[in-house]
């Protein structure tokens, strides 16, 4: 006959709280230290989940394209190239796309007495067109499309915390056929960007003015140019 088996003390309650303590604790360093099996899958299906986005707008094949950049006068104030650097950055990195063979761009000329230097010269010899429909406006350029950029927005503080630097310019952008002497829009959307691109609203520290103001520059003309070529997202 088998002998019963003794039977074990039983921990106060007590003593079980402390013990689940302890594991917890141990669990979460563990975890600290070999991140999980689902964390590790999904920081890496984020780097290999890519989408391809088609542009929005194609229609610059065989065309004359220049860029305008317009704001108010606050803005201009505050950042008086603002109107220039922008128009010139989205020039470039159109020329850019054009000369790497884009397909959207193939025959696309940027006529040189055409270019933001000389349309910035238009809008100051001539204000007061300026308060006419860019529909008005644009046939007298001597272009076939005008990529029309009003800056509505920008920032390189966040209100909330102005010590800290976060860069943030927001537009409306348009693109402006003209044929017959006559102009219509045929796109126009709300363009966004923020430098550096995953900062915190709060903003970081020790950036400076100029680099954040160049660096807010560059991510916004880079996301004009996406709105007009296939450009890869990561989900």
């Amino acid at each position: 006959m088998p002998m019963p088996l003794p039977r074990l003390p039983r921990l106060p309650r007590r003593l079980l709280r402390a013990a689940c303590r302890v594991l917890c604790c141990a669990a979460l360093a563990a975890a600290a230290v070999f991140p999980s099996g689902c964390v590790a899958l999904g920081a890496a299906a984020g780097k290999v989940t890519t989408i391809m986005i088609k542009p929005v707008y194609t229609g610059f094949q065989n065309q004359t394209v220049g860029v305008m950049a317009v704001t108010d006068r606050g803005l201009r104030n505050d950042f008086p190239n603002l109107e220039i650097d922008v128009a010139r950055g989205v020039q470039k990195k159109l020329e850019d796309a054009a000369h790497a063979g884009a397909a959207d761009f193939k025959g696309t000329s940027f006529p040189r007495d055409k270019g933001p230097d000389a349309i910035l010269a238009f809008q100051r010899n001539y204000p007061s067109l300026m308060y006419e429909p860019i529909t008005e406006v644009a046939p007298r350029l001597g272009l076939s499309r005008l990529v029309y950029i009003e800056i509505e927005n920008l920032q390189t503080h966040p209100e909330s915390v102005p010590e800290l630097f976060r860069g943030n310019l927001t537009a409306r952008v348009q693109v402006i056929e003209v044929a017959g002497g006559k102009a219509h829009s045929a796109f126009e959307g709300r363009v966004q960007a923020t430098f550096p691109e995953r900062s915190p609203e709060e903003g970081v520290p020790n950036l400076g003015e100029a680099h954040t103001y160049a660096g807010t520059i560059d991510a916004f003309t880079t996301a004009v140019l996406e709105q007009f070529v296939p450009h890869e997202e990561h989900q």
